[in-house]
């Protein structure tokens, strides 16, 4: 691009960047929404609450920054999908919790779903 500017894919790189920093911290605030719901301790449930919010609030200004250059009609279903995937994971591997095999194959279908429009 002339005149020094960042090129279209440099700003695109950018917003995708801003997408996926979104989908970590939705997981991660979903994460401690569940630590907070654990927690027999209030003040620590409590604390755990705060601080999801804190990074829901975060992931609504990164995904707020990441449509500027993404189209919706992409960017809300890779958020949506990649979240949902995000927190499944997240689900066996922090909380234990039981994953069937059709579970699986929702997942698998779910991540094609993305890659095909992404």
């Amino acid at each position: 691009m002339r005149g020094g500017g960042a090129s279209r894919s440099d700003n695109l790189g950018k917003y995708v960047i801003f997408l996926l920093t979104a989908i970590l911290l939705n997981t991660g605030s979903n994460i401690l929404y569940k630590f907070s719901s654990l927690s027999a301790n209030r003040a620590t449930s409590a604390i755990l609450m705060a601080s999801g919010l804190l990074l829901g609030v975060a992931n609504v200004l990164l995904y707020t920054l990441s449509i500027r250059g993404n189209k919706l009609s992409v960017a809300y279903p890779i958020f949506s999908a990649g979240s949902l995937i995000a927190v499944f994971l997240s689900s066996f591997t922090l909380f234990k919790e039981t994953v069937a095999a059709k579970d699986m194959l929702g997942v698998v279908a779910i991540a094609v779903g993305i890659a095909m429009i992404a």
